[in-house]
């Protein structure tokens, strides 16, 4: 993913001007916003005022070393990337910056121009890339408690029309229940009219027998 050098701020520490200079005779031309301070107060006041991508800071300075700065850095602008600059003779004090986490990372005095550069384009790269894996993190999340929610909601409706099936069933049930008894109580009533109409017609059969004895007499 690629960074626009525009809308990026970089923050240079250094109490030697000509170190200032040379920092930004190479990153201007880049693209980048420079801002510069002679001392770790003087920094601390241009991030105060101002967002800074990356901080690149001297070790050796009056007053407040390089890692004491970058320390505070750290501690106030957790997402500044911070990057000390730091000779052989500092390498102790660099490892426990770097151990403590004050510091991204380090680039040795004298330094070659290239391999600063290379160092600050790594940096800002691999801070794009936490910054686009968070987003996506965050758009997982949103997204998955997004789809529980609607399973949520789906079991719910499920629920409900299982519900309004069963209920269904039910009813059906209880009419099929009272079609069968009106059914066995039809039959029993027409058995019992058969039962009638035999019985009437063997009362008639008698009637006509006992007439027609009658005439022959």
């Amino acid at each position: 993913m690629e960074h626009s050098k525009k809308s990026v701020t970089l923050l240079f520490v250094d109490d030697e001007e000509n170190i200032l200079n040379s920092l930004k005779r190479l990153f201007r031309p880049k693209g980048y916003t420079v801002f510069t301070a002679t001392g770790g107060a003087e920094g601390l006041e241009w991030l105060e005022r101002e967002a800074v991508d990356l901080v690149i800071s001297d070790m050796r300075m009056p007053g407040m070393d390089g890692a004491a700065f970058l320390k505070q850095v750290a501690r106030r602008w957790p997402e500044t990337i911070r990057i000390l600059l730091t000779g052989y003779a500092d390498l102790t004090s660099t490892i426990s910056a770097i151990n403590e986490g004050h510091i991204t990372s380090y680039v040795s005095k004298p330094w070659e121009d290239s391999d600063l550069s290379l160092t600050v384009e790594q940096a800002l790269e691999r801070r794009n890339l936490e910054k686009e894996k968070e987003r996506l993190e965050a758009l997982t999340k949103a997204q998955n408690e997004e789809l529980l929610k609607l399973n949520s909601v789906l079991e719910q409706q499920v629920t409900e029309r299982t519900e309004e099936v069963r209920e269904a069933l039910l009813l059906l049930e209880e009419a099929h229940s009272a079609l069968k008894q009106q059914y066995a109580s039809s039959l029993k009533d027409y058995a019992k009219l058969l039962d009638e109409l035999d019985r009437e017609k063997k009362i008639n059969a008698g009637l006509r027998q006992s007439v027609h004895e009658a005439g022959r007499k």
